[in-house]
């Protein structure tokens, strides 16, 4: 069960929400409880338009699994649970390959699958006019085809939810009612319809309009137009862009009044969003420029918007601070209000029964954004506070370049942990020593953190050899690691014999001693476990010369890798005016992996009737006398203790 305290976001009361097996248990007012410090609490925000963010573009061909994680990761931190990743229009096979990127991702990472509703389908049927059309390129823009959108459901596995068109060509009438028919949104935008074809859309089950008051014509007739139709028609929800940019607040209000609980909004960030500002090159419009203010702009034109750049969270405030109306308004329009007219689990939130789906937010001071999802059953926890004014300080770039490293390993390598410490379990069980070696000058930290350590098993036996540790010198340390056959000496120093486990952790998995080691093992029948970046191994040119004479990566070798994704170069920390990057991250990633493998086995033993010895901390009181029951039965066998 887990708990948490915040101010409700509509009564403003202190409340407390308890929370089991993912679901909100019980929620219930605190009203004598100081407010003082506390977070406000809130719906997570659904973002049904999302074409990028944070330096990932959804839309920049080919798209690849990590973008689509790392939007995702980035839209956490903004206190987005839930999103439409939008694929704009483009050619056939680009589109259909997005559609299925997008679908094997979301079957292949549960965490990311839970967060992606479904796929917003922004064109090819649009308009192919100057204006409606937008940054659309034109010579993808055609008219509906049944065939062709089946294809792409298809290859979406069905994720498809959402589709812009404009009902401007002819016979979209019934593409639209086989859509409905198979729960399918359509929603009208990027359109020159006439206001007759406006209502035929929607007497055939059209019930959106994408960014109404964008994707427009310049100049339009005062009446009849196509936006106000959309706005008379009372079975459409209409999706604002509320960043401060894209619409006026007069128009934003009159909308927010017609619409009432069908009025909604969505950011439509592009893979500039959450970038610092500058100029940049977008794949579709050129140079752009990001102000400090947040403005999204053609290079050569300031008046000429290149896309939204701000998150979801922004138009909440922007609507908040131009009084058009309150925060708990504000926020519904960005959480309940889209996940109702998309009929998500979370249509109903922060009540008895519900998904647990919620923020944590402070609201109305300066100071630092910090985001930190958690896995929640089938949700997540986001603590969000407001933006810094001013350049994130490189402490805080480094804080979160650390969380959001620690966060992707356990989405993505949570599989591999939990069969390495299957592994373990069963080692232990027979009461037999669990090995690890860090051939390399930091890499000895990794056996260190688990040996003789406080929460750490008491099987394990670090091989701590003198010739790679830095103490005894970090060039003759880098030298020893280099040397061919020194790992293998080392093993056979150890008495690894068949049968044995051993945990090889190396940040790199290239260097002499680290192969020599993964090889000798293999050949003594050891099981051998690998904690080590299969990225930065896979990007290290073979002729460098830290790599063994044989070239072949730790990775490749062990019957486990669980990759600790390090860069190449380790470092993350960009600091302007320096081209190198500072701030190592390669002892953090070890350092987690291999105590999740602790923490695993020792929660599967237990599972399993066994309790295995663990170390107390000797600085802890009754530590010596706990850890002096069990010396003795392994002094000896642990060569190191």
């Amino acid at each position: 069960m887990g708990e948490w305290m915040g101010i409700h976001y509509r009564s403003g009361i202190p409340v407390r929400l308890e929370i089991r097996h993912g679901r909100v248990e019980r929620i219930e007012e605190l009203p004598g409880v100081d407010r003082g410090e506390l977070p406000w609490i809130a719906p997570g925000l659904v973002d049904l338009q999302v074409n990028g963010y944070g330096g990932h573009d959804l839309n920049a061909l080919p798209l690849d699994e990590s973008r689509v994680i790392g939007v995702t990761r980035c839209l956490w931190r903004e206190g987005v649970t839930t999103y439409f990743p939008t694929i704009i229009t483009n050619h056939e096979e680009a589109i259909e390959s997005a559609l299925r990127m997008i679908c094997d991702v979301c079957s292949r990472y549960e965490e990311i699958g839970r967060c992606i509703a479904g796929i917003h389908l922004e064109g090819p049927f649009i308009s192919p006019e100057e204006g409606p059309r937008g940054a659309h390129p034109r010579e993808y823009v055609r008219e509906p085809d049944w065939e062709l959108f089946q294809r792409w459901q298809e290859a979406a596995g069905g994720r498809i939810r959402i589709l812009t068109l404009s009902p401007e060509w002819p016979g979209v009438t019934e593409f639209i009612r086989r859509c409905t028919e198979n729960g399918v949104i359509v929603s009208i935008g990027h359109t020159a319809a006439t206001c007759e074809q406006i209502r035929a859309a929607v007497r055939a089950g059209a019930r959106m309009s994408t960014h109404l008051g964008n994707g427009a014509h310049l100049m339009l007739p005062r009446h009849p137009n196509y936006l106000w139709e959309q706005l008379a028609q009372d079975e459409l929800w209409s999706c604002m862009i509320a960043d401060g940019f894209h619409l006026p607040e007069s128009v934003l209000k009159v909308i927010m009044r017609v619409k009432g609980e069908k009025a909604l909004l969505v950011s439509d960030t592009v893979t500039f969003g959450g970038l610092k500002p500058g100029e940049y090159t977008s794949h579709i419009g050129g140079k752009v420029v990001l102000t400090p203010e947040g403005k999204l702009h053609l290079a050569g034109n300031p008046n000429l918007l290149a896309g939204s750049a701000q998150p979801l969270k922004r138009g909440i405030e922007h609507l908040v601070k131009t009084s058009l109306c309150p925060l708990s308004e504000a926020w519904n329009m960005a959480s309940l209000r889209p996940a109702r007219l998309a009929d998500l689990p979370n249509k109903d939130a922060l009540v008895k029964g519900a998904p647990a789906d919620f923020v944590l937010f402070h609201w109305g001071r300066r100071g630092y954004k910090y985001g930190k999802p958690s896995s929640t059953g089938s949700a997540f926890s986001v603590l969000i506070k407001r933006k810094e004014e001013g350049p994130m300080s490189v402490m805080t770039q480094y804080l979160h370049k650390v969380v959001e490293h620690l966060q992707r390993l356990h989405d993505e390598e949570s599989e591999s942990i939990r069969k390495a410490a299957r592994i373990i379990a069963d080692h232990i069980k027979q009461d037999k020593i669990v090995y690890a070696y860090g051939p390399g000058g930091h890499s000895n930290l990794g056996p260190q953190e688990i040996f003789f350590r406080a929460g750490g098993l008491m099987h394990v036996s670090a091989i701590l050899d003198e010739g790679t540790l830095l103490s005894n010198g970090a060039l003759r340390s880098m030298a020893i690691e280099r040397t061919p056959g020194y790992g293998k000496i080392v093993i056979q120093d150890h008495g690894l014999k068949k049968g044995d486990l051993l945990i090889i952790i190396n940040a790199y998995g290239i260097n002499a001693a680290t192969i020599d080691a993964a090889l000798e093992a293999k050949r003594l029948g050891v099981k051998t476990i690998g904690v080590t970046s299969v990225r930065h191994a896979s990007s290290t040119p073979e002729d460098h010369p830290a790599r063994h004479p044989s070239k072949q990566n730790l990775h490749d070798l062990v019957d486990i890798v669980i990759d600790t994704k390090v860069e190449v170069g380790d470092a993350v920390v960009e600091i302007e005016g320096l081209s190198q990057r500072v701030a190592a991250i390669s002892t953090f990633a070890n350092a987690y992996c291999l105590n999740a493998m602790v923490a695993e086995t020792v929660d599967l033993l237990v599972k399993e009737g066994v309790h295995p010895p663990i170390w107390m901390s000797g600085n802890a009181p009754g530590g010596d006398e706990a850890n002096a029951r069990f010396i003795e039965r392994f002094k000896g066998r642990i060569k190191n203790l």
